[in-house]
């Protein structure tokens, strides 16, 4: 504008001279000086109008810019205004719920939308609530605090947007306030896995008796990504906590679901529920002898094996791993191993339909291995398998567990006389681990199985590895129609050999035996004391007839009397041969084979 008006004046002067010069000429008419005035002014008049015109509209504009600019405010001051309201209208509510409704809001935010009749927006309210301590600041959860903390309060906050805020980018309109239920008792569940890592997604139940009310209410939350959920505002001193049973999930004793626990819980305090709970595991195991899966070329098989760990916190605190299993219905699904015939490489511990990839707790530490029906068959530093194996949530862990080896002799004889080795094939062997008798039965298990078969082949067992510990074997031999048993403990990778002697006589034969020895020992006594008996009530009817002395009769008593002493030292020198035999002909204990009509 500045440069339009010094251009204007330019022309003015350059006019005002041109007048000047042409003083010095004669002067025009007058009629035509009129006209050529008017026509300089033409141009002039023009530029000014166009120059008014368009001052005039930026004026206009600018004008209403200032009005639109605030209109805008206006409307934005208005929205603002409204949020507040509706941000104060929801922290009203909220103080008006139930504490079982603000513990839902601290894992599930509250999202409805409003439209006002004025304006017509929508606006869109965010409930929230997260547990503070007594002075307001936050508590956080931490499924690894185990301290009681005092404050039971509930800080619940209103966030309110509309869409002319959320496209702008500009933070939501927020009401804050801090809640103290009646009786302020919270209980915190820490759900961990293997003592230090939280679980998420873990629902916890807490069901009480309000003060002065009869009836019973709930409380219910989730675990959070820190492995906690804070059941709030708890109006009682006392509550049952139910952990919601998560399909694969299993507690450190391998059950599917955790006990509901009775808690006393006090006013204003928040209490910690400490909860293990994790996806189960299962271990593979993969057995070897002396560290290989192949021994003279024969392959390395097996039939059930041990898991075990005093972590499990309930006794006997071990399961069994099988070839096969058979399980219960419903419930917790308990499993019973079911031993084979040592015709697998393989074997794992359970799994069932609830728990689908195994019910071992993946602690942080190693589960001890080793093959097996009870902790008796962990004898000897071979027999478990080297660092166990670390169960992982979800996972299958391959182990390679230690195999002993039983050697299986026949002879044709007896111990005191052996015979020729025999090579019998076909022969029903079954062994036992007679020791876990006493045991109890595995966790989780309905029921153990002890005995194993198999058979034997060219004088020797089908699969001669099997595990450490004490176990008892026992054969039945079609040919003598008699069945050997024998104790043995493997103490070693190395392990033991059983002799079998097949012309053992069995017990029963044994007692037969005896039996007729003592009966004929007996009759011989018999008939020598009926004897002397009748000899010597003769002698004395003859003395009555005078037909010996009494003298005669003496020395006749006398001679029988001495002849009975050497009858009977005769008997005894018997009797003990006898036994002498006998015992020298019994198995030595826990060494060799007792032949018996059935194991």
């Amino acid at each position: 504008m500045h440069t339009f008006f010094a251009t204007l004046q330019a022309q003015r002067r350059r006019r005002g001279r041109t007048a000047t010069a042409a003083e010095g000429r004669p002067r025009a008419p007058k009629r035509v000086q009129l006209r050529e005035a008017a026509g300089a002014q033409e141009g002039f008049l023009l530029v000014e109008v166009i120059v008014s015109a368009l001052l005039v509209a930026l004026i206009v504009v600018a004008t209403f810019n200032g009005f639109d600019v605030a209109n805008r405010l206006s409307a934005d001051q208005r929205h603002h205004d409204q949020a507040a309201v509706l941000a104060a209208q929801s922290e009203e509510q909220l103080r008006t719920d139930s504490a079982s409704a603000l513990v839902a809001l601290e894992t599930t935010r509250h999202v409805y939308t409003r439209e006002l009749p004025v304006g017509g927006t929508k606006y869109t309210i965010t409930q929230e609530a997260h547990p503070v301590a007594a002075s307001g600041s936050s508590t956080g959860c931490n499924a690894n605090e185990t301290a009681a903390q005092t404050g039971a309060n509930i800080e619940v906050t209103s966030s309110v947007t509309w869409p002319q805020l959320v496209s702008a980018k500009r933070p939501a309109v927020k009401q804050a306030s801090v809640i103290s239920p009646p009786t302020g008792s919270d209980v915190e569940v820490d759900v961990t896995n293997k003592g230090t890592t939280g679980v998420s997604g873990v629902t916890a139940i807490a069901k009480y008796q309000p003060v002065f009310s009869g009836a019973y209410t709930t409380a219910e939350g989730t675990t959070g990504s820190t492995g906690c959920v804070v059941l709030s505002g708890i109006q009682a001193t006392a509550a049952s906590i139910e952990i919601v049973k998560r399909a694969n999930f299993v507690t450190p004793a391998g059950l599917l679901e955790w006990p509901v626990k009775e808690l006393t819980i006090a006013p204003n305090i928040t209490t910690h529920y400490p909860v293990q709970y994790d996806e189960g595991g299962r271990i593979l195991a993969e057995f070897t002898y002396k560290g290989a899966t192949t021994f003279e070329s024969k392959e390395v098989k097996g039939d059930t094996f041990v898991v075990s760990s005093a972590l499990m916190g309930v006794k006997p605190e071990y399961e069994v791993g099988s070839t096969a299993f058979k399980y219960e219905l419903g419930n917790e699904e308990h499993y019973t191993a079911l031993p084979g015939t040592y015709t697998n490489k393989t074997a794992a511990t359970a799994v069932g339909a609830k728990y689908a990839t195994g019910d071992l707790f993946p602690f942080a530490t190693s589960w001890a291995v080793y093959a097996g029906d009870c902790k008796k068959n962990n004898v000897g530093s071979e027999a478990a398998a080297s660092g166990g194996g670390l169960v992982l949530p979800g996972k299958t862990t391959t182990v390679k567990v230690p195999m002993s080896y039983v050697a299986l002799k026949f002879y044709k004889g007896t111990q005191l006389a052996k015979g020729t080795l025999e090579t019998p094939t076909g022969y029903p062997v079954q062994i036992t681990d007679s020791e876990c008798e006493a045991e109890l039965a595995p966790n989780n298990s309905t029921e153990a199985k002890l005995e194993h078969d198999q058979v034997t082949l060219e004088g020797k067992l089908t699969n001669p590895f099997q595990p450490f510990g004490p176990a008892t074997l026992c054969v039945y031999s079609s040919t003598t129609k008699h069945s050997y048993s024998i104790n043995y403990t493997n103490s070693t990778a190395t392990g033991s050999t059983v002799n079998v002697f097949l012309g053992e006589p069995s017990e029963s034969e044994r007692a037969t035996a005896r039996a007729k020895s003592e009966g004929e020992e007996a009759t011989t006594k018999t008939t020598r004391t009926t004897k002397e008996a009748s000899e010597v009530t003769k002698w004395k009817e003859e003395e009555t007839s005078h037909k010996i002395t009494n003298t005669q009769r003496k020395e006749k008593e006398a001679t029988q009397k001495t002849a009975r002493i050497k009858a009977e030292e005769t008997e005894a020198t018997t009797k003990t041969t006898r036994e002498t035999k006998e015992a020298a002909e019994l198995p030595k204990p826990k060494e060799d084979s007792i032949a018996s009509t059935e194991c």
